[in-house]
């Protein structure tokens, strides 16, 4: 069964129309890039998945209890929030276990002799040990740490842009989503980080579809292309090379209909 299938999908602004009439679904552990030039409504399509934004026309046929995650493109972030966290702002039972673990470990380690900090702290452990939650924050630093990330403890607002983006994909990575939704995940990492999460995306456990412009990425983690052009969706089972060379057929094929 898809993860999530869309059903004559449209979206314009004012007299400007991105695409119409789109048909397309997603199934468990599709690696979907997503490719067209400049204005043809990419990241548009990701923001209408992600429910951040909605299509003019068209619905969703989503499985059930569907987890998703999107990275935006540009990450937005809350006012005084440390790194770690941003990373677990999501309001999922284990998430909050891991954040109240760590200001209470913070509080305790600011007032070592307060007793009402220290109990507090012994309150989180335990209800860190119940939700068996010592996995989940472990791999957010190991996340960050690979993403290039090593200050947990620094306010989110004052990274760099290149550090937030960082930040936000963690962030995204870390809740294992049935469709996690990536724009521009490649922006600022490094030969080392790419390399890391292009393992990381090859082994994620649920379905991905991305927006970059890093084609060795996407010849490396894609196995299906989504083509926007001229308003249409196109659907190529291949990763980026591929993709390219069955383009170049379906329009050889489209100019040979045209000459007949």
């Amino acid at each position: 069964m898809p993860v999530i299938t869309a059903d004559n999908i449209s979206k314009s602004y004012a007299d400007r129309l991105l695409f119409s009439g789109l048909n397309f679904s997603i199934e468990p552990g599709d690696r979907i890039g997503v490719v067209g030039i400049n204005g043809t409504g990419k990241s548009t399509l990701l923001k209408i998945l992600a429910g951040r934004e909605k299509a003019d026309t068209g619905s969703f046929i989503k499985q059930r209890d569907l987890r998703i995650e999107y990275l935006p493109q540009i990450p937005d972030f809350t006012e005084g929030q440390t790194v770690l966290e941003t990373v677990f702002s999501q309001p999922t039972p284990a998430v909050q276990v891991v954040r109240e673990y760590e200001l209470a470990q913070q509080l305790a380690a600011d007032k070592p002799n307060d007793t009402q900090a220290q109990n507090a702290l012994m309150l989180a452990i335990d209800k860190m040990n119940a939700q068996s939650a010592w996995e989940l924050e472990q791999n957010a630093r190991t996340i960050l740490t690979k993403l290039g990330i090593s200050d947990f403890s620094q306010k989110a607002v004052d990274l760099s842009g290149g550090q937030q983006k960082r930040v936000a994909l963690a962030a995204a990575l870390l809740q294992q989503a049935d469709l996690l939704i990536l724009d521009e995940p490649t922006n600022h990492l490094d030969h080392i980080a790419l390399d890391w999460l292009e393992s990381y995306l090859q082994h994620y456990s649920g379905a991905v579809i991305m927006v970059t412009h890093d084609r060795y990425f996407l010849d490396r983690v894609a196995r299906v292309m989504f083509e926007l052009e001229n308003g249409n969706l196109y659907r190529y089972e291949a990763n980026y090379t591929a993709y390219l060379e069955r383009k170049a057929e379906r329009e050889e094929m489209s100019q040979a209909i045209e000459q007949k």
